[in-house]
């Protein structure tokens, strides 16, 4: 007996930590903890107040059985919203659980597992109540494999109440009759079979409601191959191919029949006009389609039409979701509706799916058992009485064929196909895990396909012996290493890092043998997929994040690095040995059969290289993923699991980085470069500094935290207005942490002869370094082009000009900014040294000279410590040359400053042309160094030269092709 007990009013406060866990069209499922009971229950919310009510009633019905999911109550939340208060299942979705665990279940597990979702069926059905959505997510699993049944509840007598267009909840059989037009006879017009005129019975009969579950099709409509065949229907029937009745349910009518119909005498002959020809107790409710030009059509249109059908069918009825949902490719043959209108793509194929199923816009498709009227009135008893199966569908007067679908679409092979993409995850990247083990991606970086897959059927065995290079290929023979080296990208090389070194040693010596039975090889090219929106956004956002480089892992670790473009499906089977020479060369064959196989396997001879002589290899048992196969046992193994199939090799693979547009490619490789990138620019005020200090510290405070703290800072004070660098403070970065860094300020001018106050100032900074190091790279400034060099100068008592080559050649344009490091000086000069002037590879740059430098009077007396450090005095210098970029943007705020702000412009003005000696060095003095860099002697006398030279030439011509451009 049900038991419908349950507590009513819960307090919604006891319920903690509620977390969203599922969403579906009417309803969404939230868990939460229930902490007065110190337990995880599910709170379930639906929009309608009549379907919360109706599935409270049908709950109570079953509550009792142990394999339907209890309920435990209702509350109200805060918003006065009706919520029910179920058992939570903490395994998930059967679906998800099988996904996980399938491998470790035994079969008495699975057995039992199947039996418990069969028994909570067989409880709603003795309570009059059926499913309608069974299927593996809507079974959960708790812990102790005890399945409960998410149910979608609705009585028998209710469901077809529910599937009848404007029908209002509280609909009666009167109004379905009424509808339907069921109390009615059948009225032949044309090719149309409609509702008499007149009732034949009372509308205030009884229905029974039977669903069915499987489409029908009917193949050769309308033909005249039956000597049986209606002659009234030959020339108004329209011939089709097939035609598919979807029928939702089996509707049987039960009343009494008028007396205007049994009182009528049909003196005028025109009781067919009034009661129509016939009359069906029994129809069948649900929708049809019709198929042109199926017999003229491909074998690879009619395999992939039987594909689209399926599929659809599935998706809608049994709301078997898939990677192929968002699919929306041109159908043929041509497919047409019950009123006329044809269906071009599998989006409209879908859409007539839903508005049947979902949609509940349901007609009359079929008429069971007709009897003429005539005889209806003269015996009303024989309606109750046919024997066998009479059928009037609509639009169709004959057929050749009658077939379950199940039955007609078998034969395509693409049937399977959506399963298997589903099942396989085919439309998901691959991943390499630090144990060398090939893993699917979570998620489906493919959105839609242009075109299906190539699909092959297969029937051969393939053989491999090879050494193992890896242990990739010990743990799993579906991808092989030398196919990895060829895809790997140097972006992704620490996915890689482990396939090599000390793991080898253990399997040097392995020989592998392998037996794939291939049944299926899918092929996918690159060419005929869309990436999904998803992948492509993350992407853009990953890119765009200060820390692209672990966001654009965490995306690829999520989607995966690689596409395999070929898969081959069946079964795989291997044997492990190490008693074969380290010599032993790779050999791979192709058997076409089962016997040839075993012929083969038991008169196994291998080549050796090192003793250049073949040896018989005894092979005892051949290895699956879950048990040890004899030998003599392979045949029969392999023909009772023909049709479970798995992965036993991936081909063709390539980059998802590869299929990603080229800009992003670009922007990709910007991160994942290993030089030097501006990393991060900022300004900060100065106002918490004192105006009267010859020198200021202040500590800068980066809002992201750096993995690493090597890394170069430079940066100017300059004005309030950014406008220009200030020449009265000079800054120096020091003390560098994962947070930030210390800026050291010095005023350079006496306080009386200062124009400046630092407080009114800003600092311009620009950290530089390696993405790779510090993890944070600001998508801001990545275009920008810089070199770093570091070199050190050995200033010298006579000497003020000092040169820095480059290993590159610099350019008009660039910007250099320099950082000194020395020994500390008292009173340090500002102007110790600086950048005058550059050529195409070396800067130039000033230095007083080191007794001026340090303060030192040449006519004082320099003691032993100053004349240490005047022969050891060297300078350090950081280069940080930034290359054709104009303006630095600033990450603390939306702003831009100009780069000449932190350094100085190569410039033509500031350009020396290069002079060798004979040592073939660079001639450094005050001459070709002066601000105007011009020997006006030297130049008078080329003038006068060339001046001569033209005069006293009589034979000179000039030749065009020497021009000087």
């Amino acid at each position: 007996m049900a038991n419908s007990s349950y507590i009513s009013d819960l307090d919604y406060d006891e319920f903690q930590n509620i977390i969203e866990i599922g969403k579906g069209k009417n309803s969404v499922i939230r868990r939460a903890d229930w902490t007065k009971h110190n337990n995880r229950i599910a709170l379930k919310n639906l929009n309608s107040k009549e379907e919360f009510i109706q599935e409270i009633k049908q709950l109570c019905k079953v509550n009792y059985h142990p394999n339907i999911n209890h309920l435990l109550g209702t509350t109200k939340d805060t918003f006065g919203n009706d919520i029910m208060v179920l058992e939570y299942a903490n395994e998930g979705s059967l679906r998800d659980y099988l996904k996980n665990q399938f491998s470790t279940l035994n079969w008495s597990q699975k057995i039992e597992m199947a039996l418990d979702v069969t028994r909570g069926l067989m409880c709603l059905h003795s309570e009059n109540i059926i499913h309608r959505s069974l299927h593996a997510e809507n079974v959960l699993v708790n812990d102790v494999f005890e399945v409960l049944s998410q149910l979608k509840f609705e009585n028998i007598g209710e469901a077809i109440v529910e599937n009848v267009d404007d029908v209002e909840d509280e609909s009666t059989d009167q109004e379905i009759i009424q509808k339907l037009k069921l109390n009615h006879g059948l009225f032949l017009n044309d090719y149309t079979v409609q509702p008499s005129e007149q009732a034949i019975y009372d509308d205030n009969g009884e229905l029974d409601v039977d669903l069915y579950d499987e489409p029908l099709v009917y193949t050769d409509i309308n033909l005249s191959f039956d000597d049986n065949f209606d002659n009234n229907f030959e020339t108004s029937f329209q011939p089709y191919d097939a035609c598919i009745n979807f029928p939702f349910a089996k509707v049987s009518f039960n009343g009494d029949l008028l007396g205007t119909f049994l009182n009528y005498e049909n003196t005028d002959g025109k009781l067919n006009d009034y009661y129509g020809h016939f009359f069906s107790k029994k129809v069948l409710v649900g929708g049809q389609l019709f198929i042109k030009d199926l017999n003229t059509a491909t074998t690879t249109q009619i395999h992939l039409l039987k594909m689209h059908l399926n599929w659809a069918y599935n998706l809608v009825k049994r709301e078997d979701q898939n990677q192929l949902y968002n699919i929306n490719v041109q159908l043929e043959p041509t497919i047409e509706t019950l009123d006329g209108k044809e269906i071009t793509t599998t989006e409209e194929l879908v859409n007539w799916m839903k508005n049947l199923y979902q949609e509940n816009m349901i007609d009359v498709i079929s008429y069971i058992n007709p009897i003429p009227i005539l005889k209806l009135k003269d015996d009303p008893q024989l309606v109750d009485n046919i024997q066998g199966f009479d059928e009037k569908i609509i639009k169709v007067a004959n057929y050749k064929d009658r077939l379950n679908f199940g039955e007609w679409v078998k034969d395509s092979i693409y049937v399977n196909l959506p399963e298997w993409i589903d099942s396989f995850n085919l439309f998901q990247g691959l991943i390499i895990n630090k144990n060398s083990e090939v893993e699917i991606a979570h998620k489906a970086f493919i959105d839609l396909i242009k075109k299906y897959p190539y699909l092959e059927s297969k029937d051969n065995f393939h053989l491999k012996f090879k050494k193992p290079t890896n242990e990739l290929e010990i743990s799993s023979n579906k991808l092989e290493i030398s196919s990895v080296k060829k895809i790997k990208s140097h972006i992704f090389n620490s996915v890689f890092d482990d396939v090599n070194g000390e793991k080898l040693k253990n399997y040097e010596n392995n020989i592998c043998f392998i037996i794939n039975y291939e049944q299926y090889e899918i092929f996918l090219p690159r060419d005929n997929i869309t990436l999904s929106k998803g992948f492509r956004q993350d992407i853009g956002n990953a890119i765009k994040d200060m820390r692209p480089r672990e966001a654009l892992q965490d995306v690829f670790n999520k989607y995966g690095y690689l596409f395999p473009q070929k898969i081959v499906l069946g079964k795989s089977f291997n044997y492990i040995s190490t008693r074969f020479s380290p010599k032993f060369d790779r050999v791979s064959s192709k058997i076409s059969t089962i016997e040839s196989l075993k012929s083969y396997l038991k008169h196994l001879e291998m080549p050796d290289l090192t003793q250049k002589e073949k040896i018989e290899i005894e092979i005892p048992y051949l290895l699956t993923k879950e048990e040890k196969i004899e030998i003599d046992e392979l045949p029969d193994f392999i023909q009772e699991n023909k049709d479970d199939l798995e992965i036993i090799e991936y081909d063709n693979i390539i980059n998802l980085y590869d299929m990603l547009q080229y800009e992003q490619q670009k922007q990709i490789d910007i991160i994942f470069d290993e030089g030097y990138k501006v990393i991060m620019v900022g300004r900060n005020d100065l106002k918490d500094l004192n105006d009267d200090n010859t020198e200021n510290y202040k500590y800068i405070s980066i809002n992201l935290s750096l993995k690493d703290q090597d890394y170069e800072v430079f940066g100017s004070i300059v004005s309030d207005d950014i406008l220009e660098k200030s020449g009265e403070f000079s800054v120096k970065f020091k003390f560098y942490d994962f947070k930030g860094f210390t800026a050291i300020i010095k005023n350079l001018e006496d306080l009386k002869n200062r124009h400046l106050k630092i407080t009114k100032c800003y600092i311009l900074w620009v950290i530089v370094g390696k993405p790779s190091k510090l993890s944070v790279f600001s998508p801001k400034n990545r275009i920008c082009q810089i070199d770093c060099i570091n070199e050190s100068i050995l200033l010298q008592p006579d000497k003020s000009y000092y040169e820095i080559k480059t290993p590159f050649q610099l350019s008009q344009g660039c910007v250099i900014s320099i950082n000194t490091y020395h020994p500390p000086i008292n009173n340090e000069p500002a102007d110790l040294i600086k950048f005058v002037k550059w050529s195409h590879n070396s800067i130039i740059f000033h230095s007083n000279p080191i007794l001026r430098a340090l303060n030192v009077n040449e006519n004082n007396y320099i003691d032993y410590e100053v004349d240490v450090l005047v022969e050891n005095f060297s300078i350090e210098l950081h280069i940080c040359i930034f290359t054709d970029f104009k303006k630095l943007k600033i990450d603390n705020e939306e702003n831009e400053f100009s780069l000449n702000l932190i350094g100085n412009i190569l410039t033509k003005e500031n350009f020396i042309i290069d002079k060798y000696n004979d040592a073939n060095e660079f001639n450094i003095n005050e001459s070709n160094i002066n601000e105007n860099n011009i020997n006006y002697d030297n130049l008078n006398n080329i003038v006068n030269q060339i001046i001569d030279f033209l005069i006293n030439e009589k034979y000179f011509t000039f030749d065009e092709s020497k021009r000087i451009q």
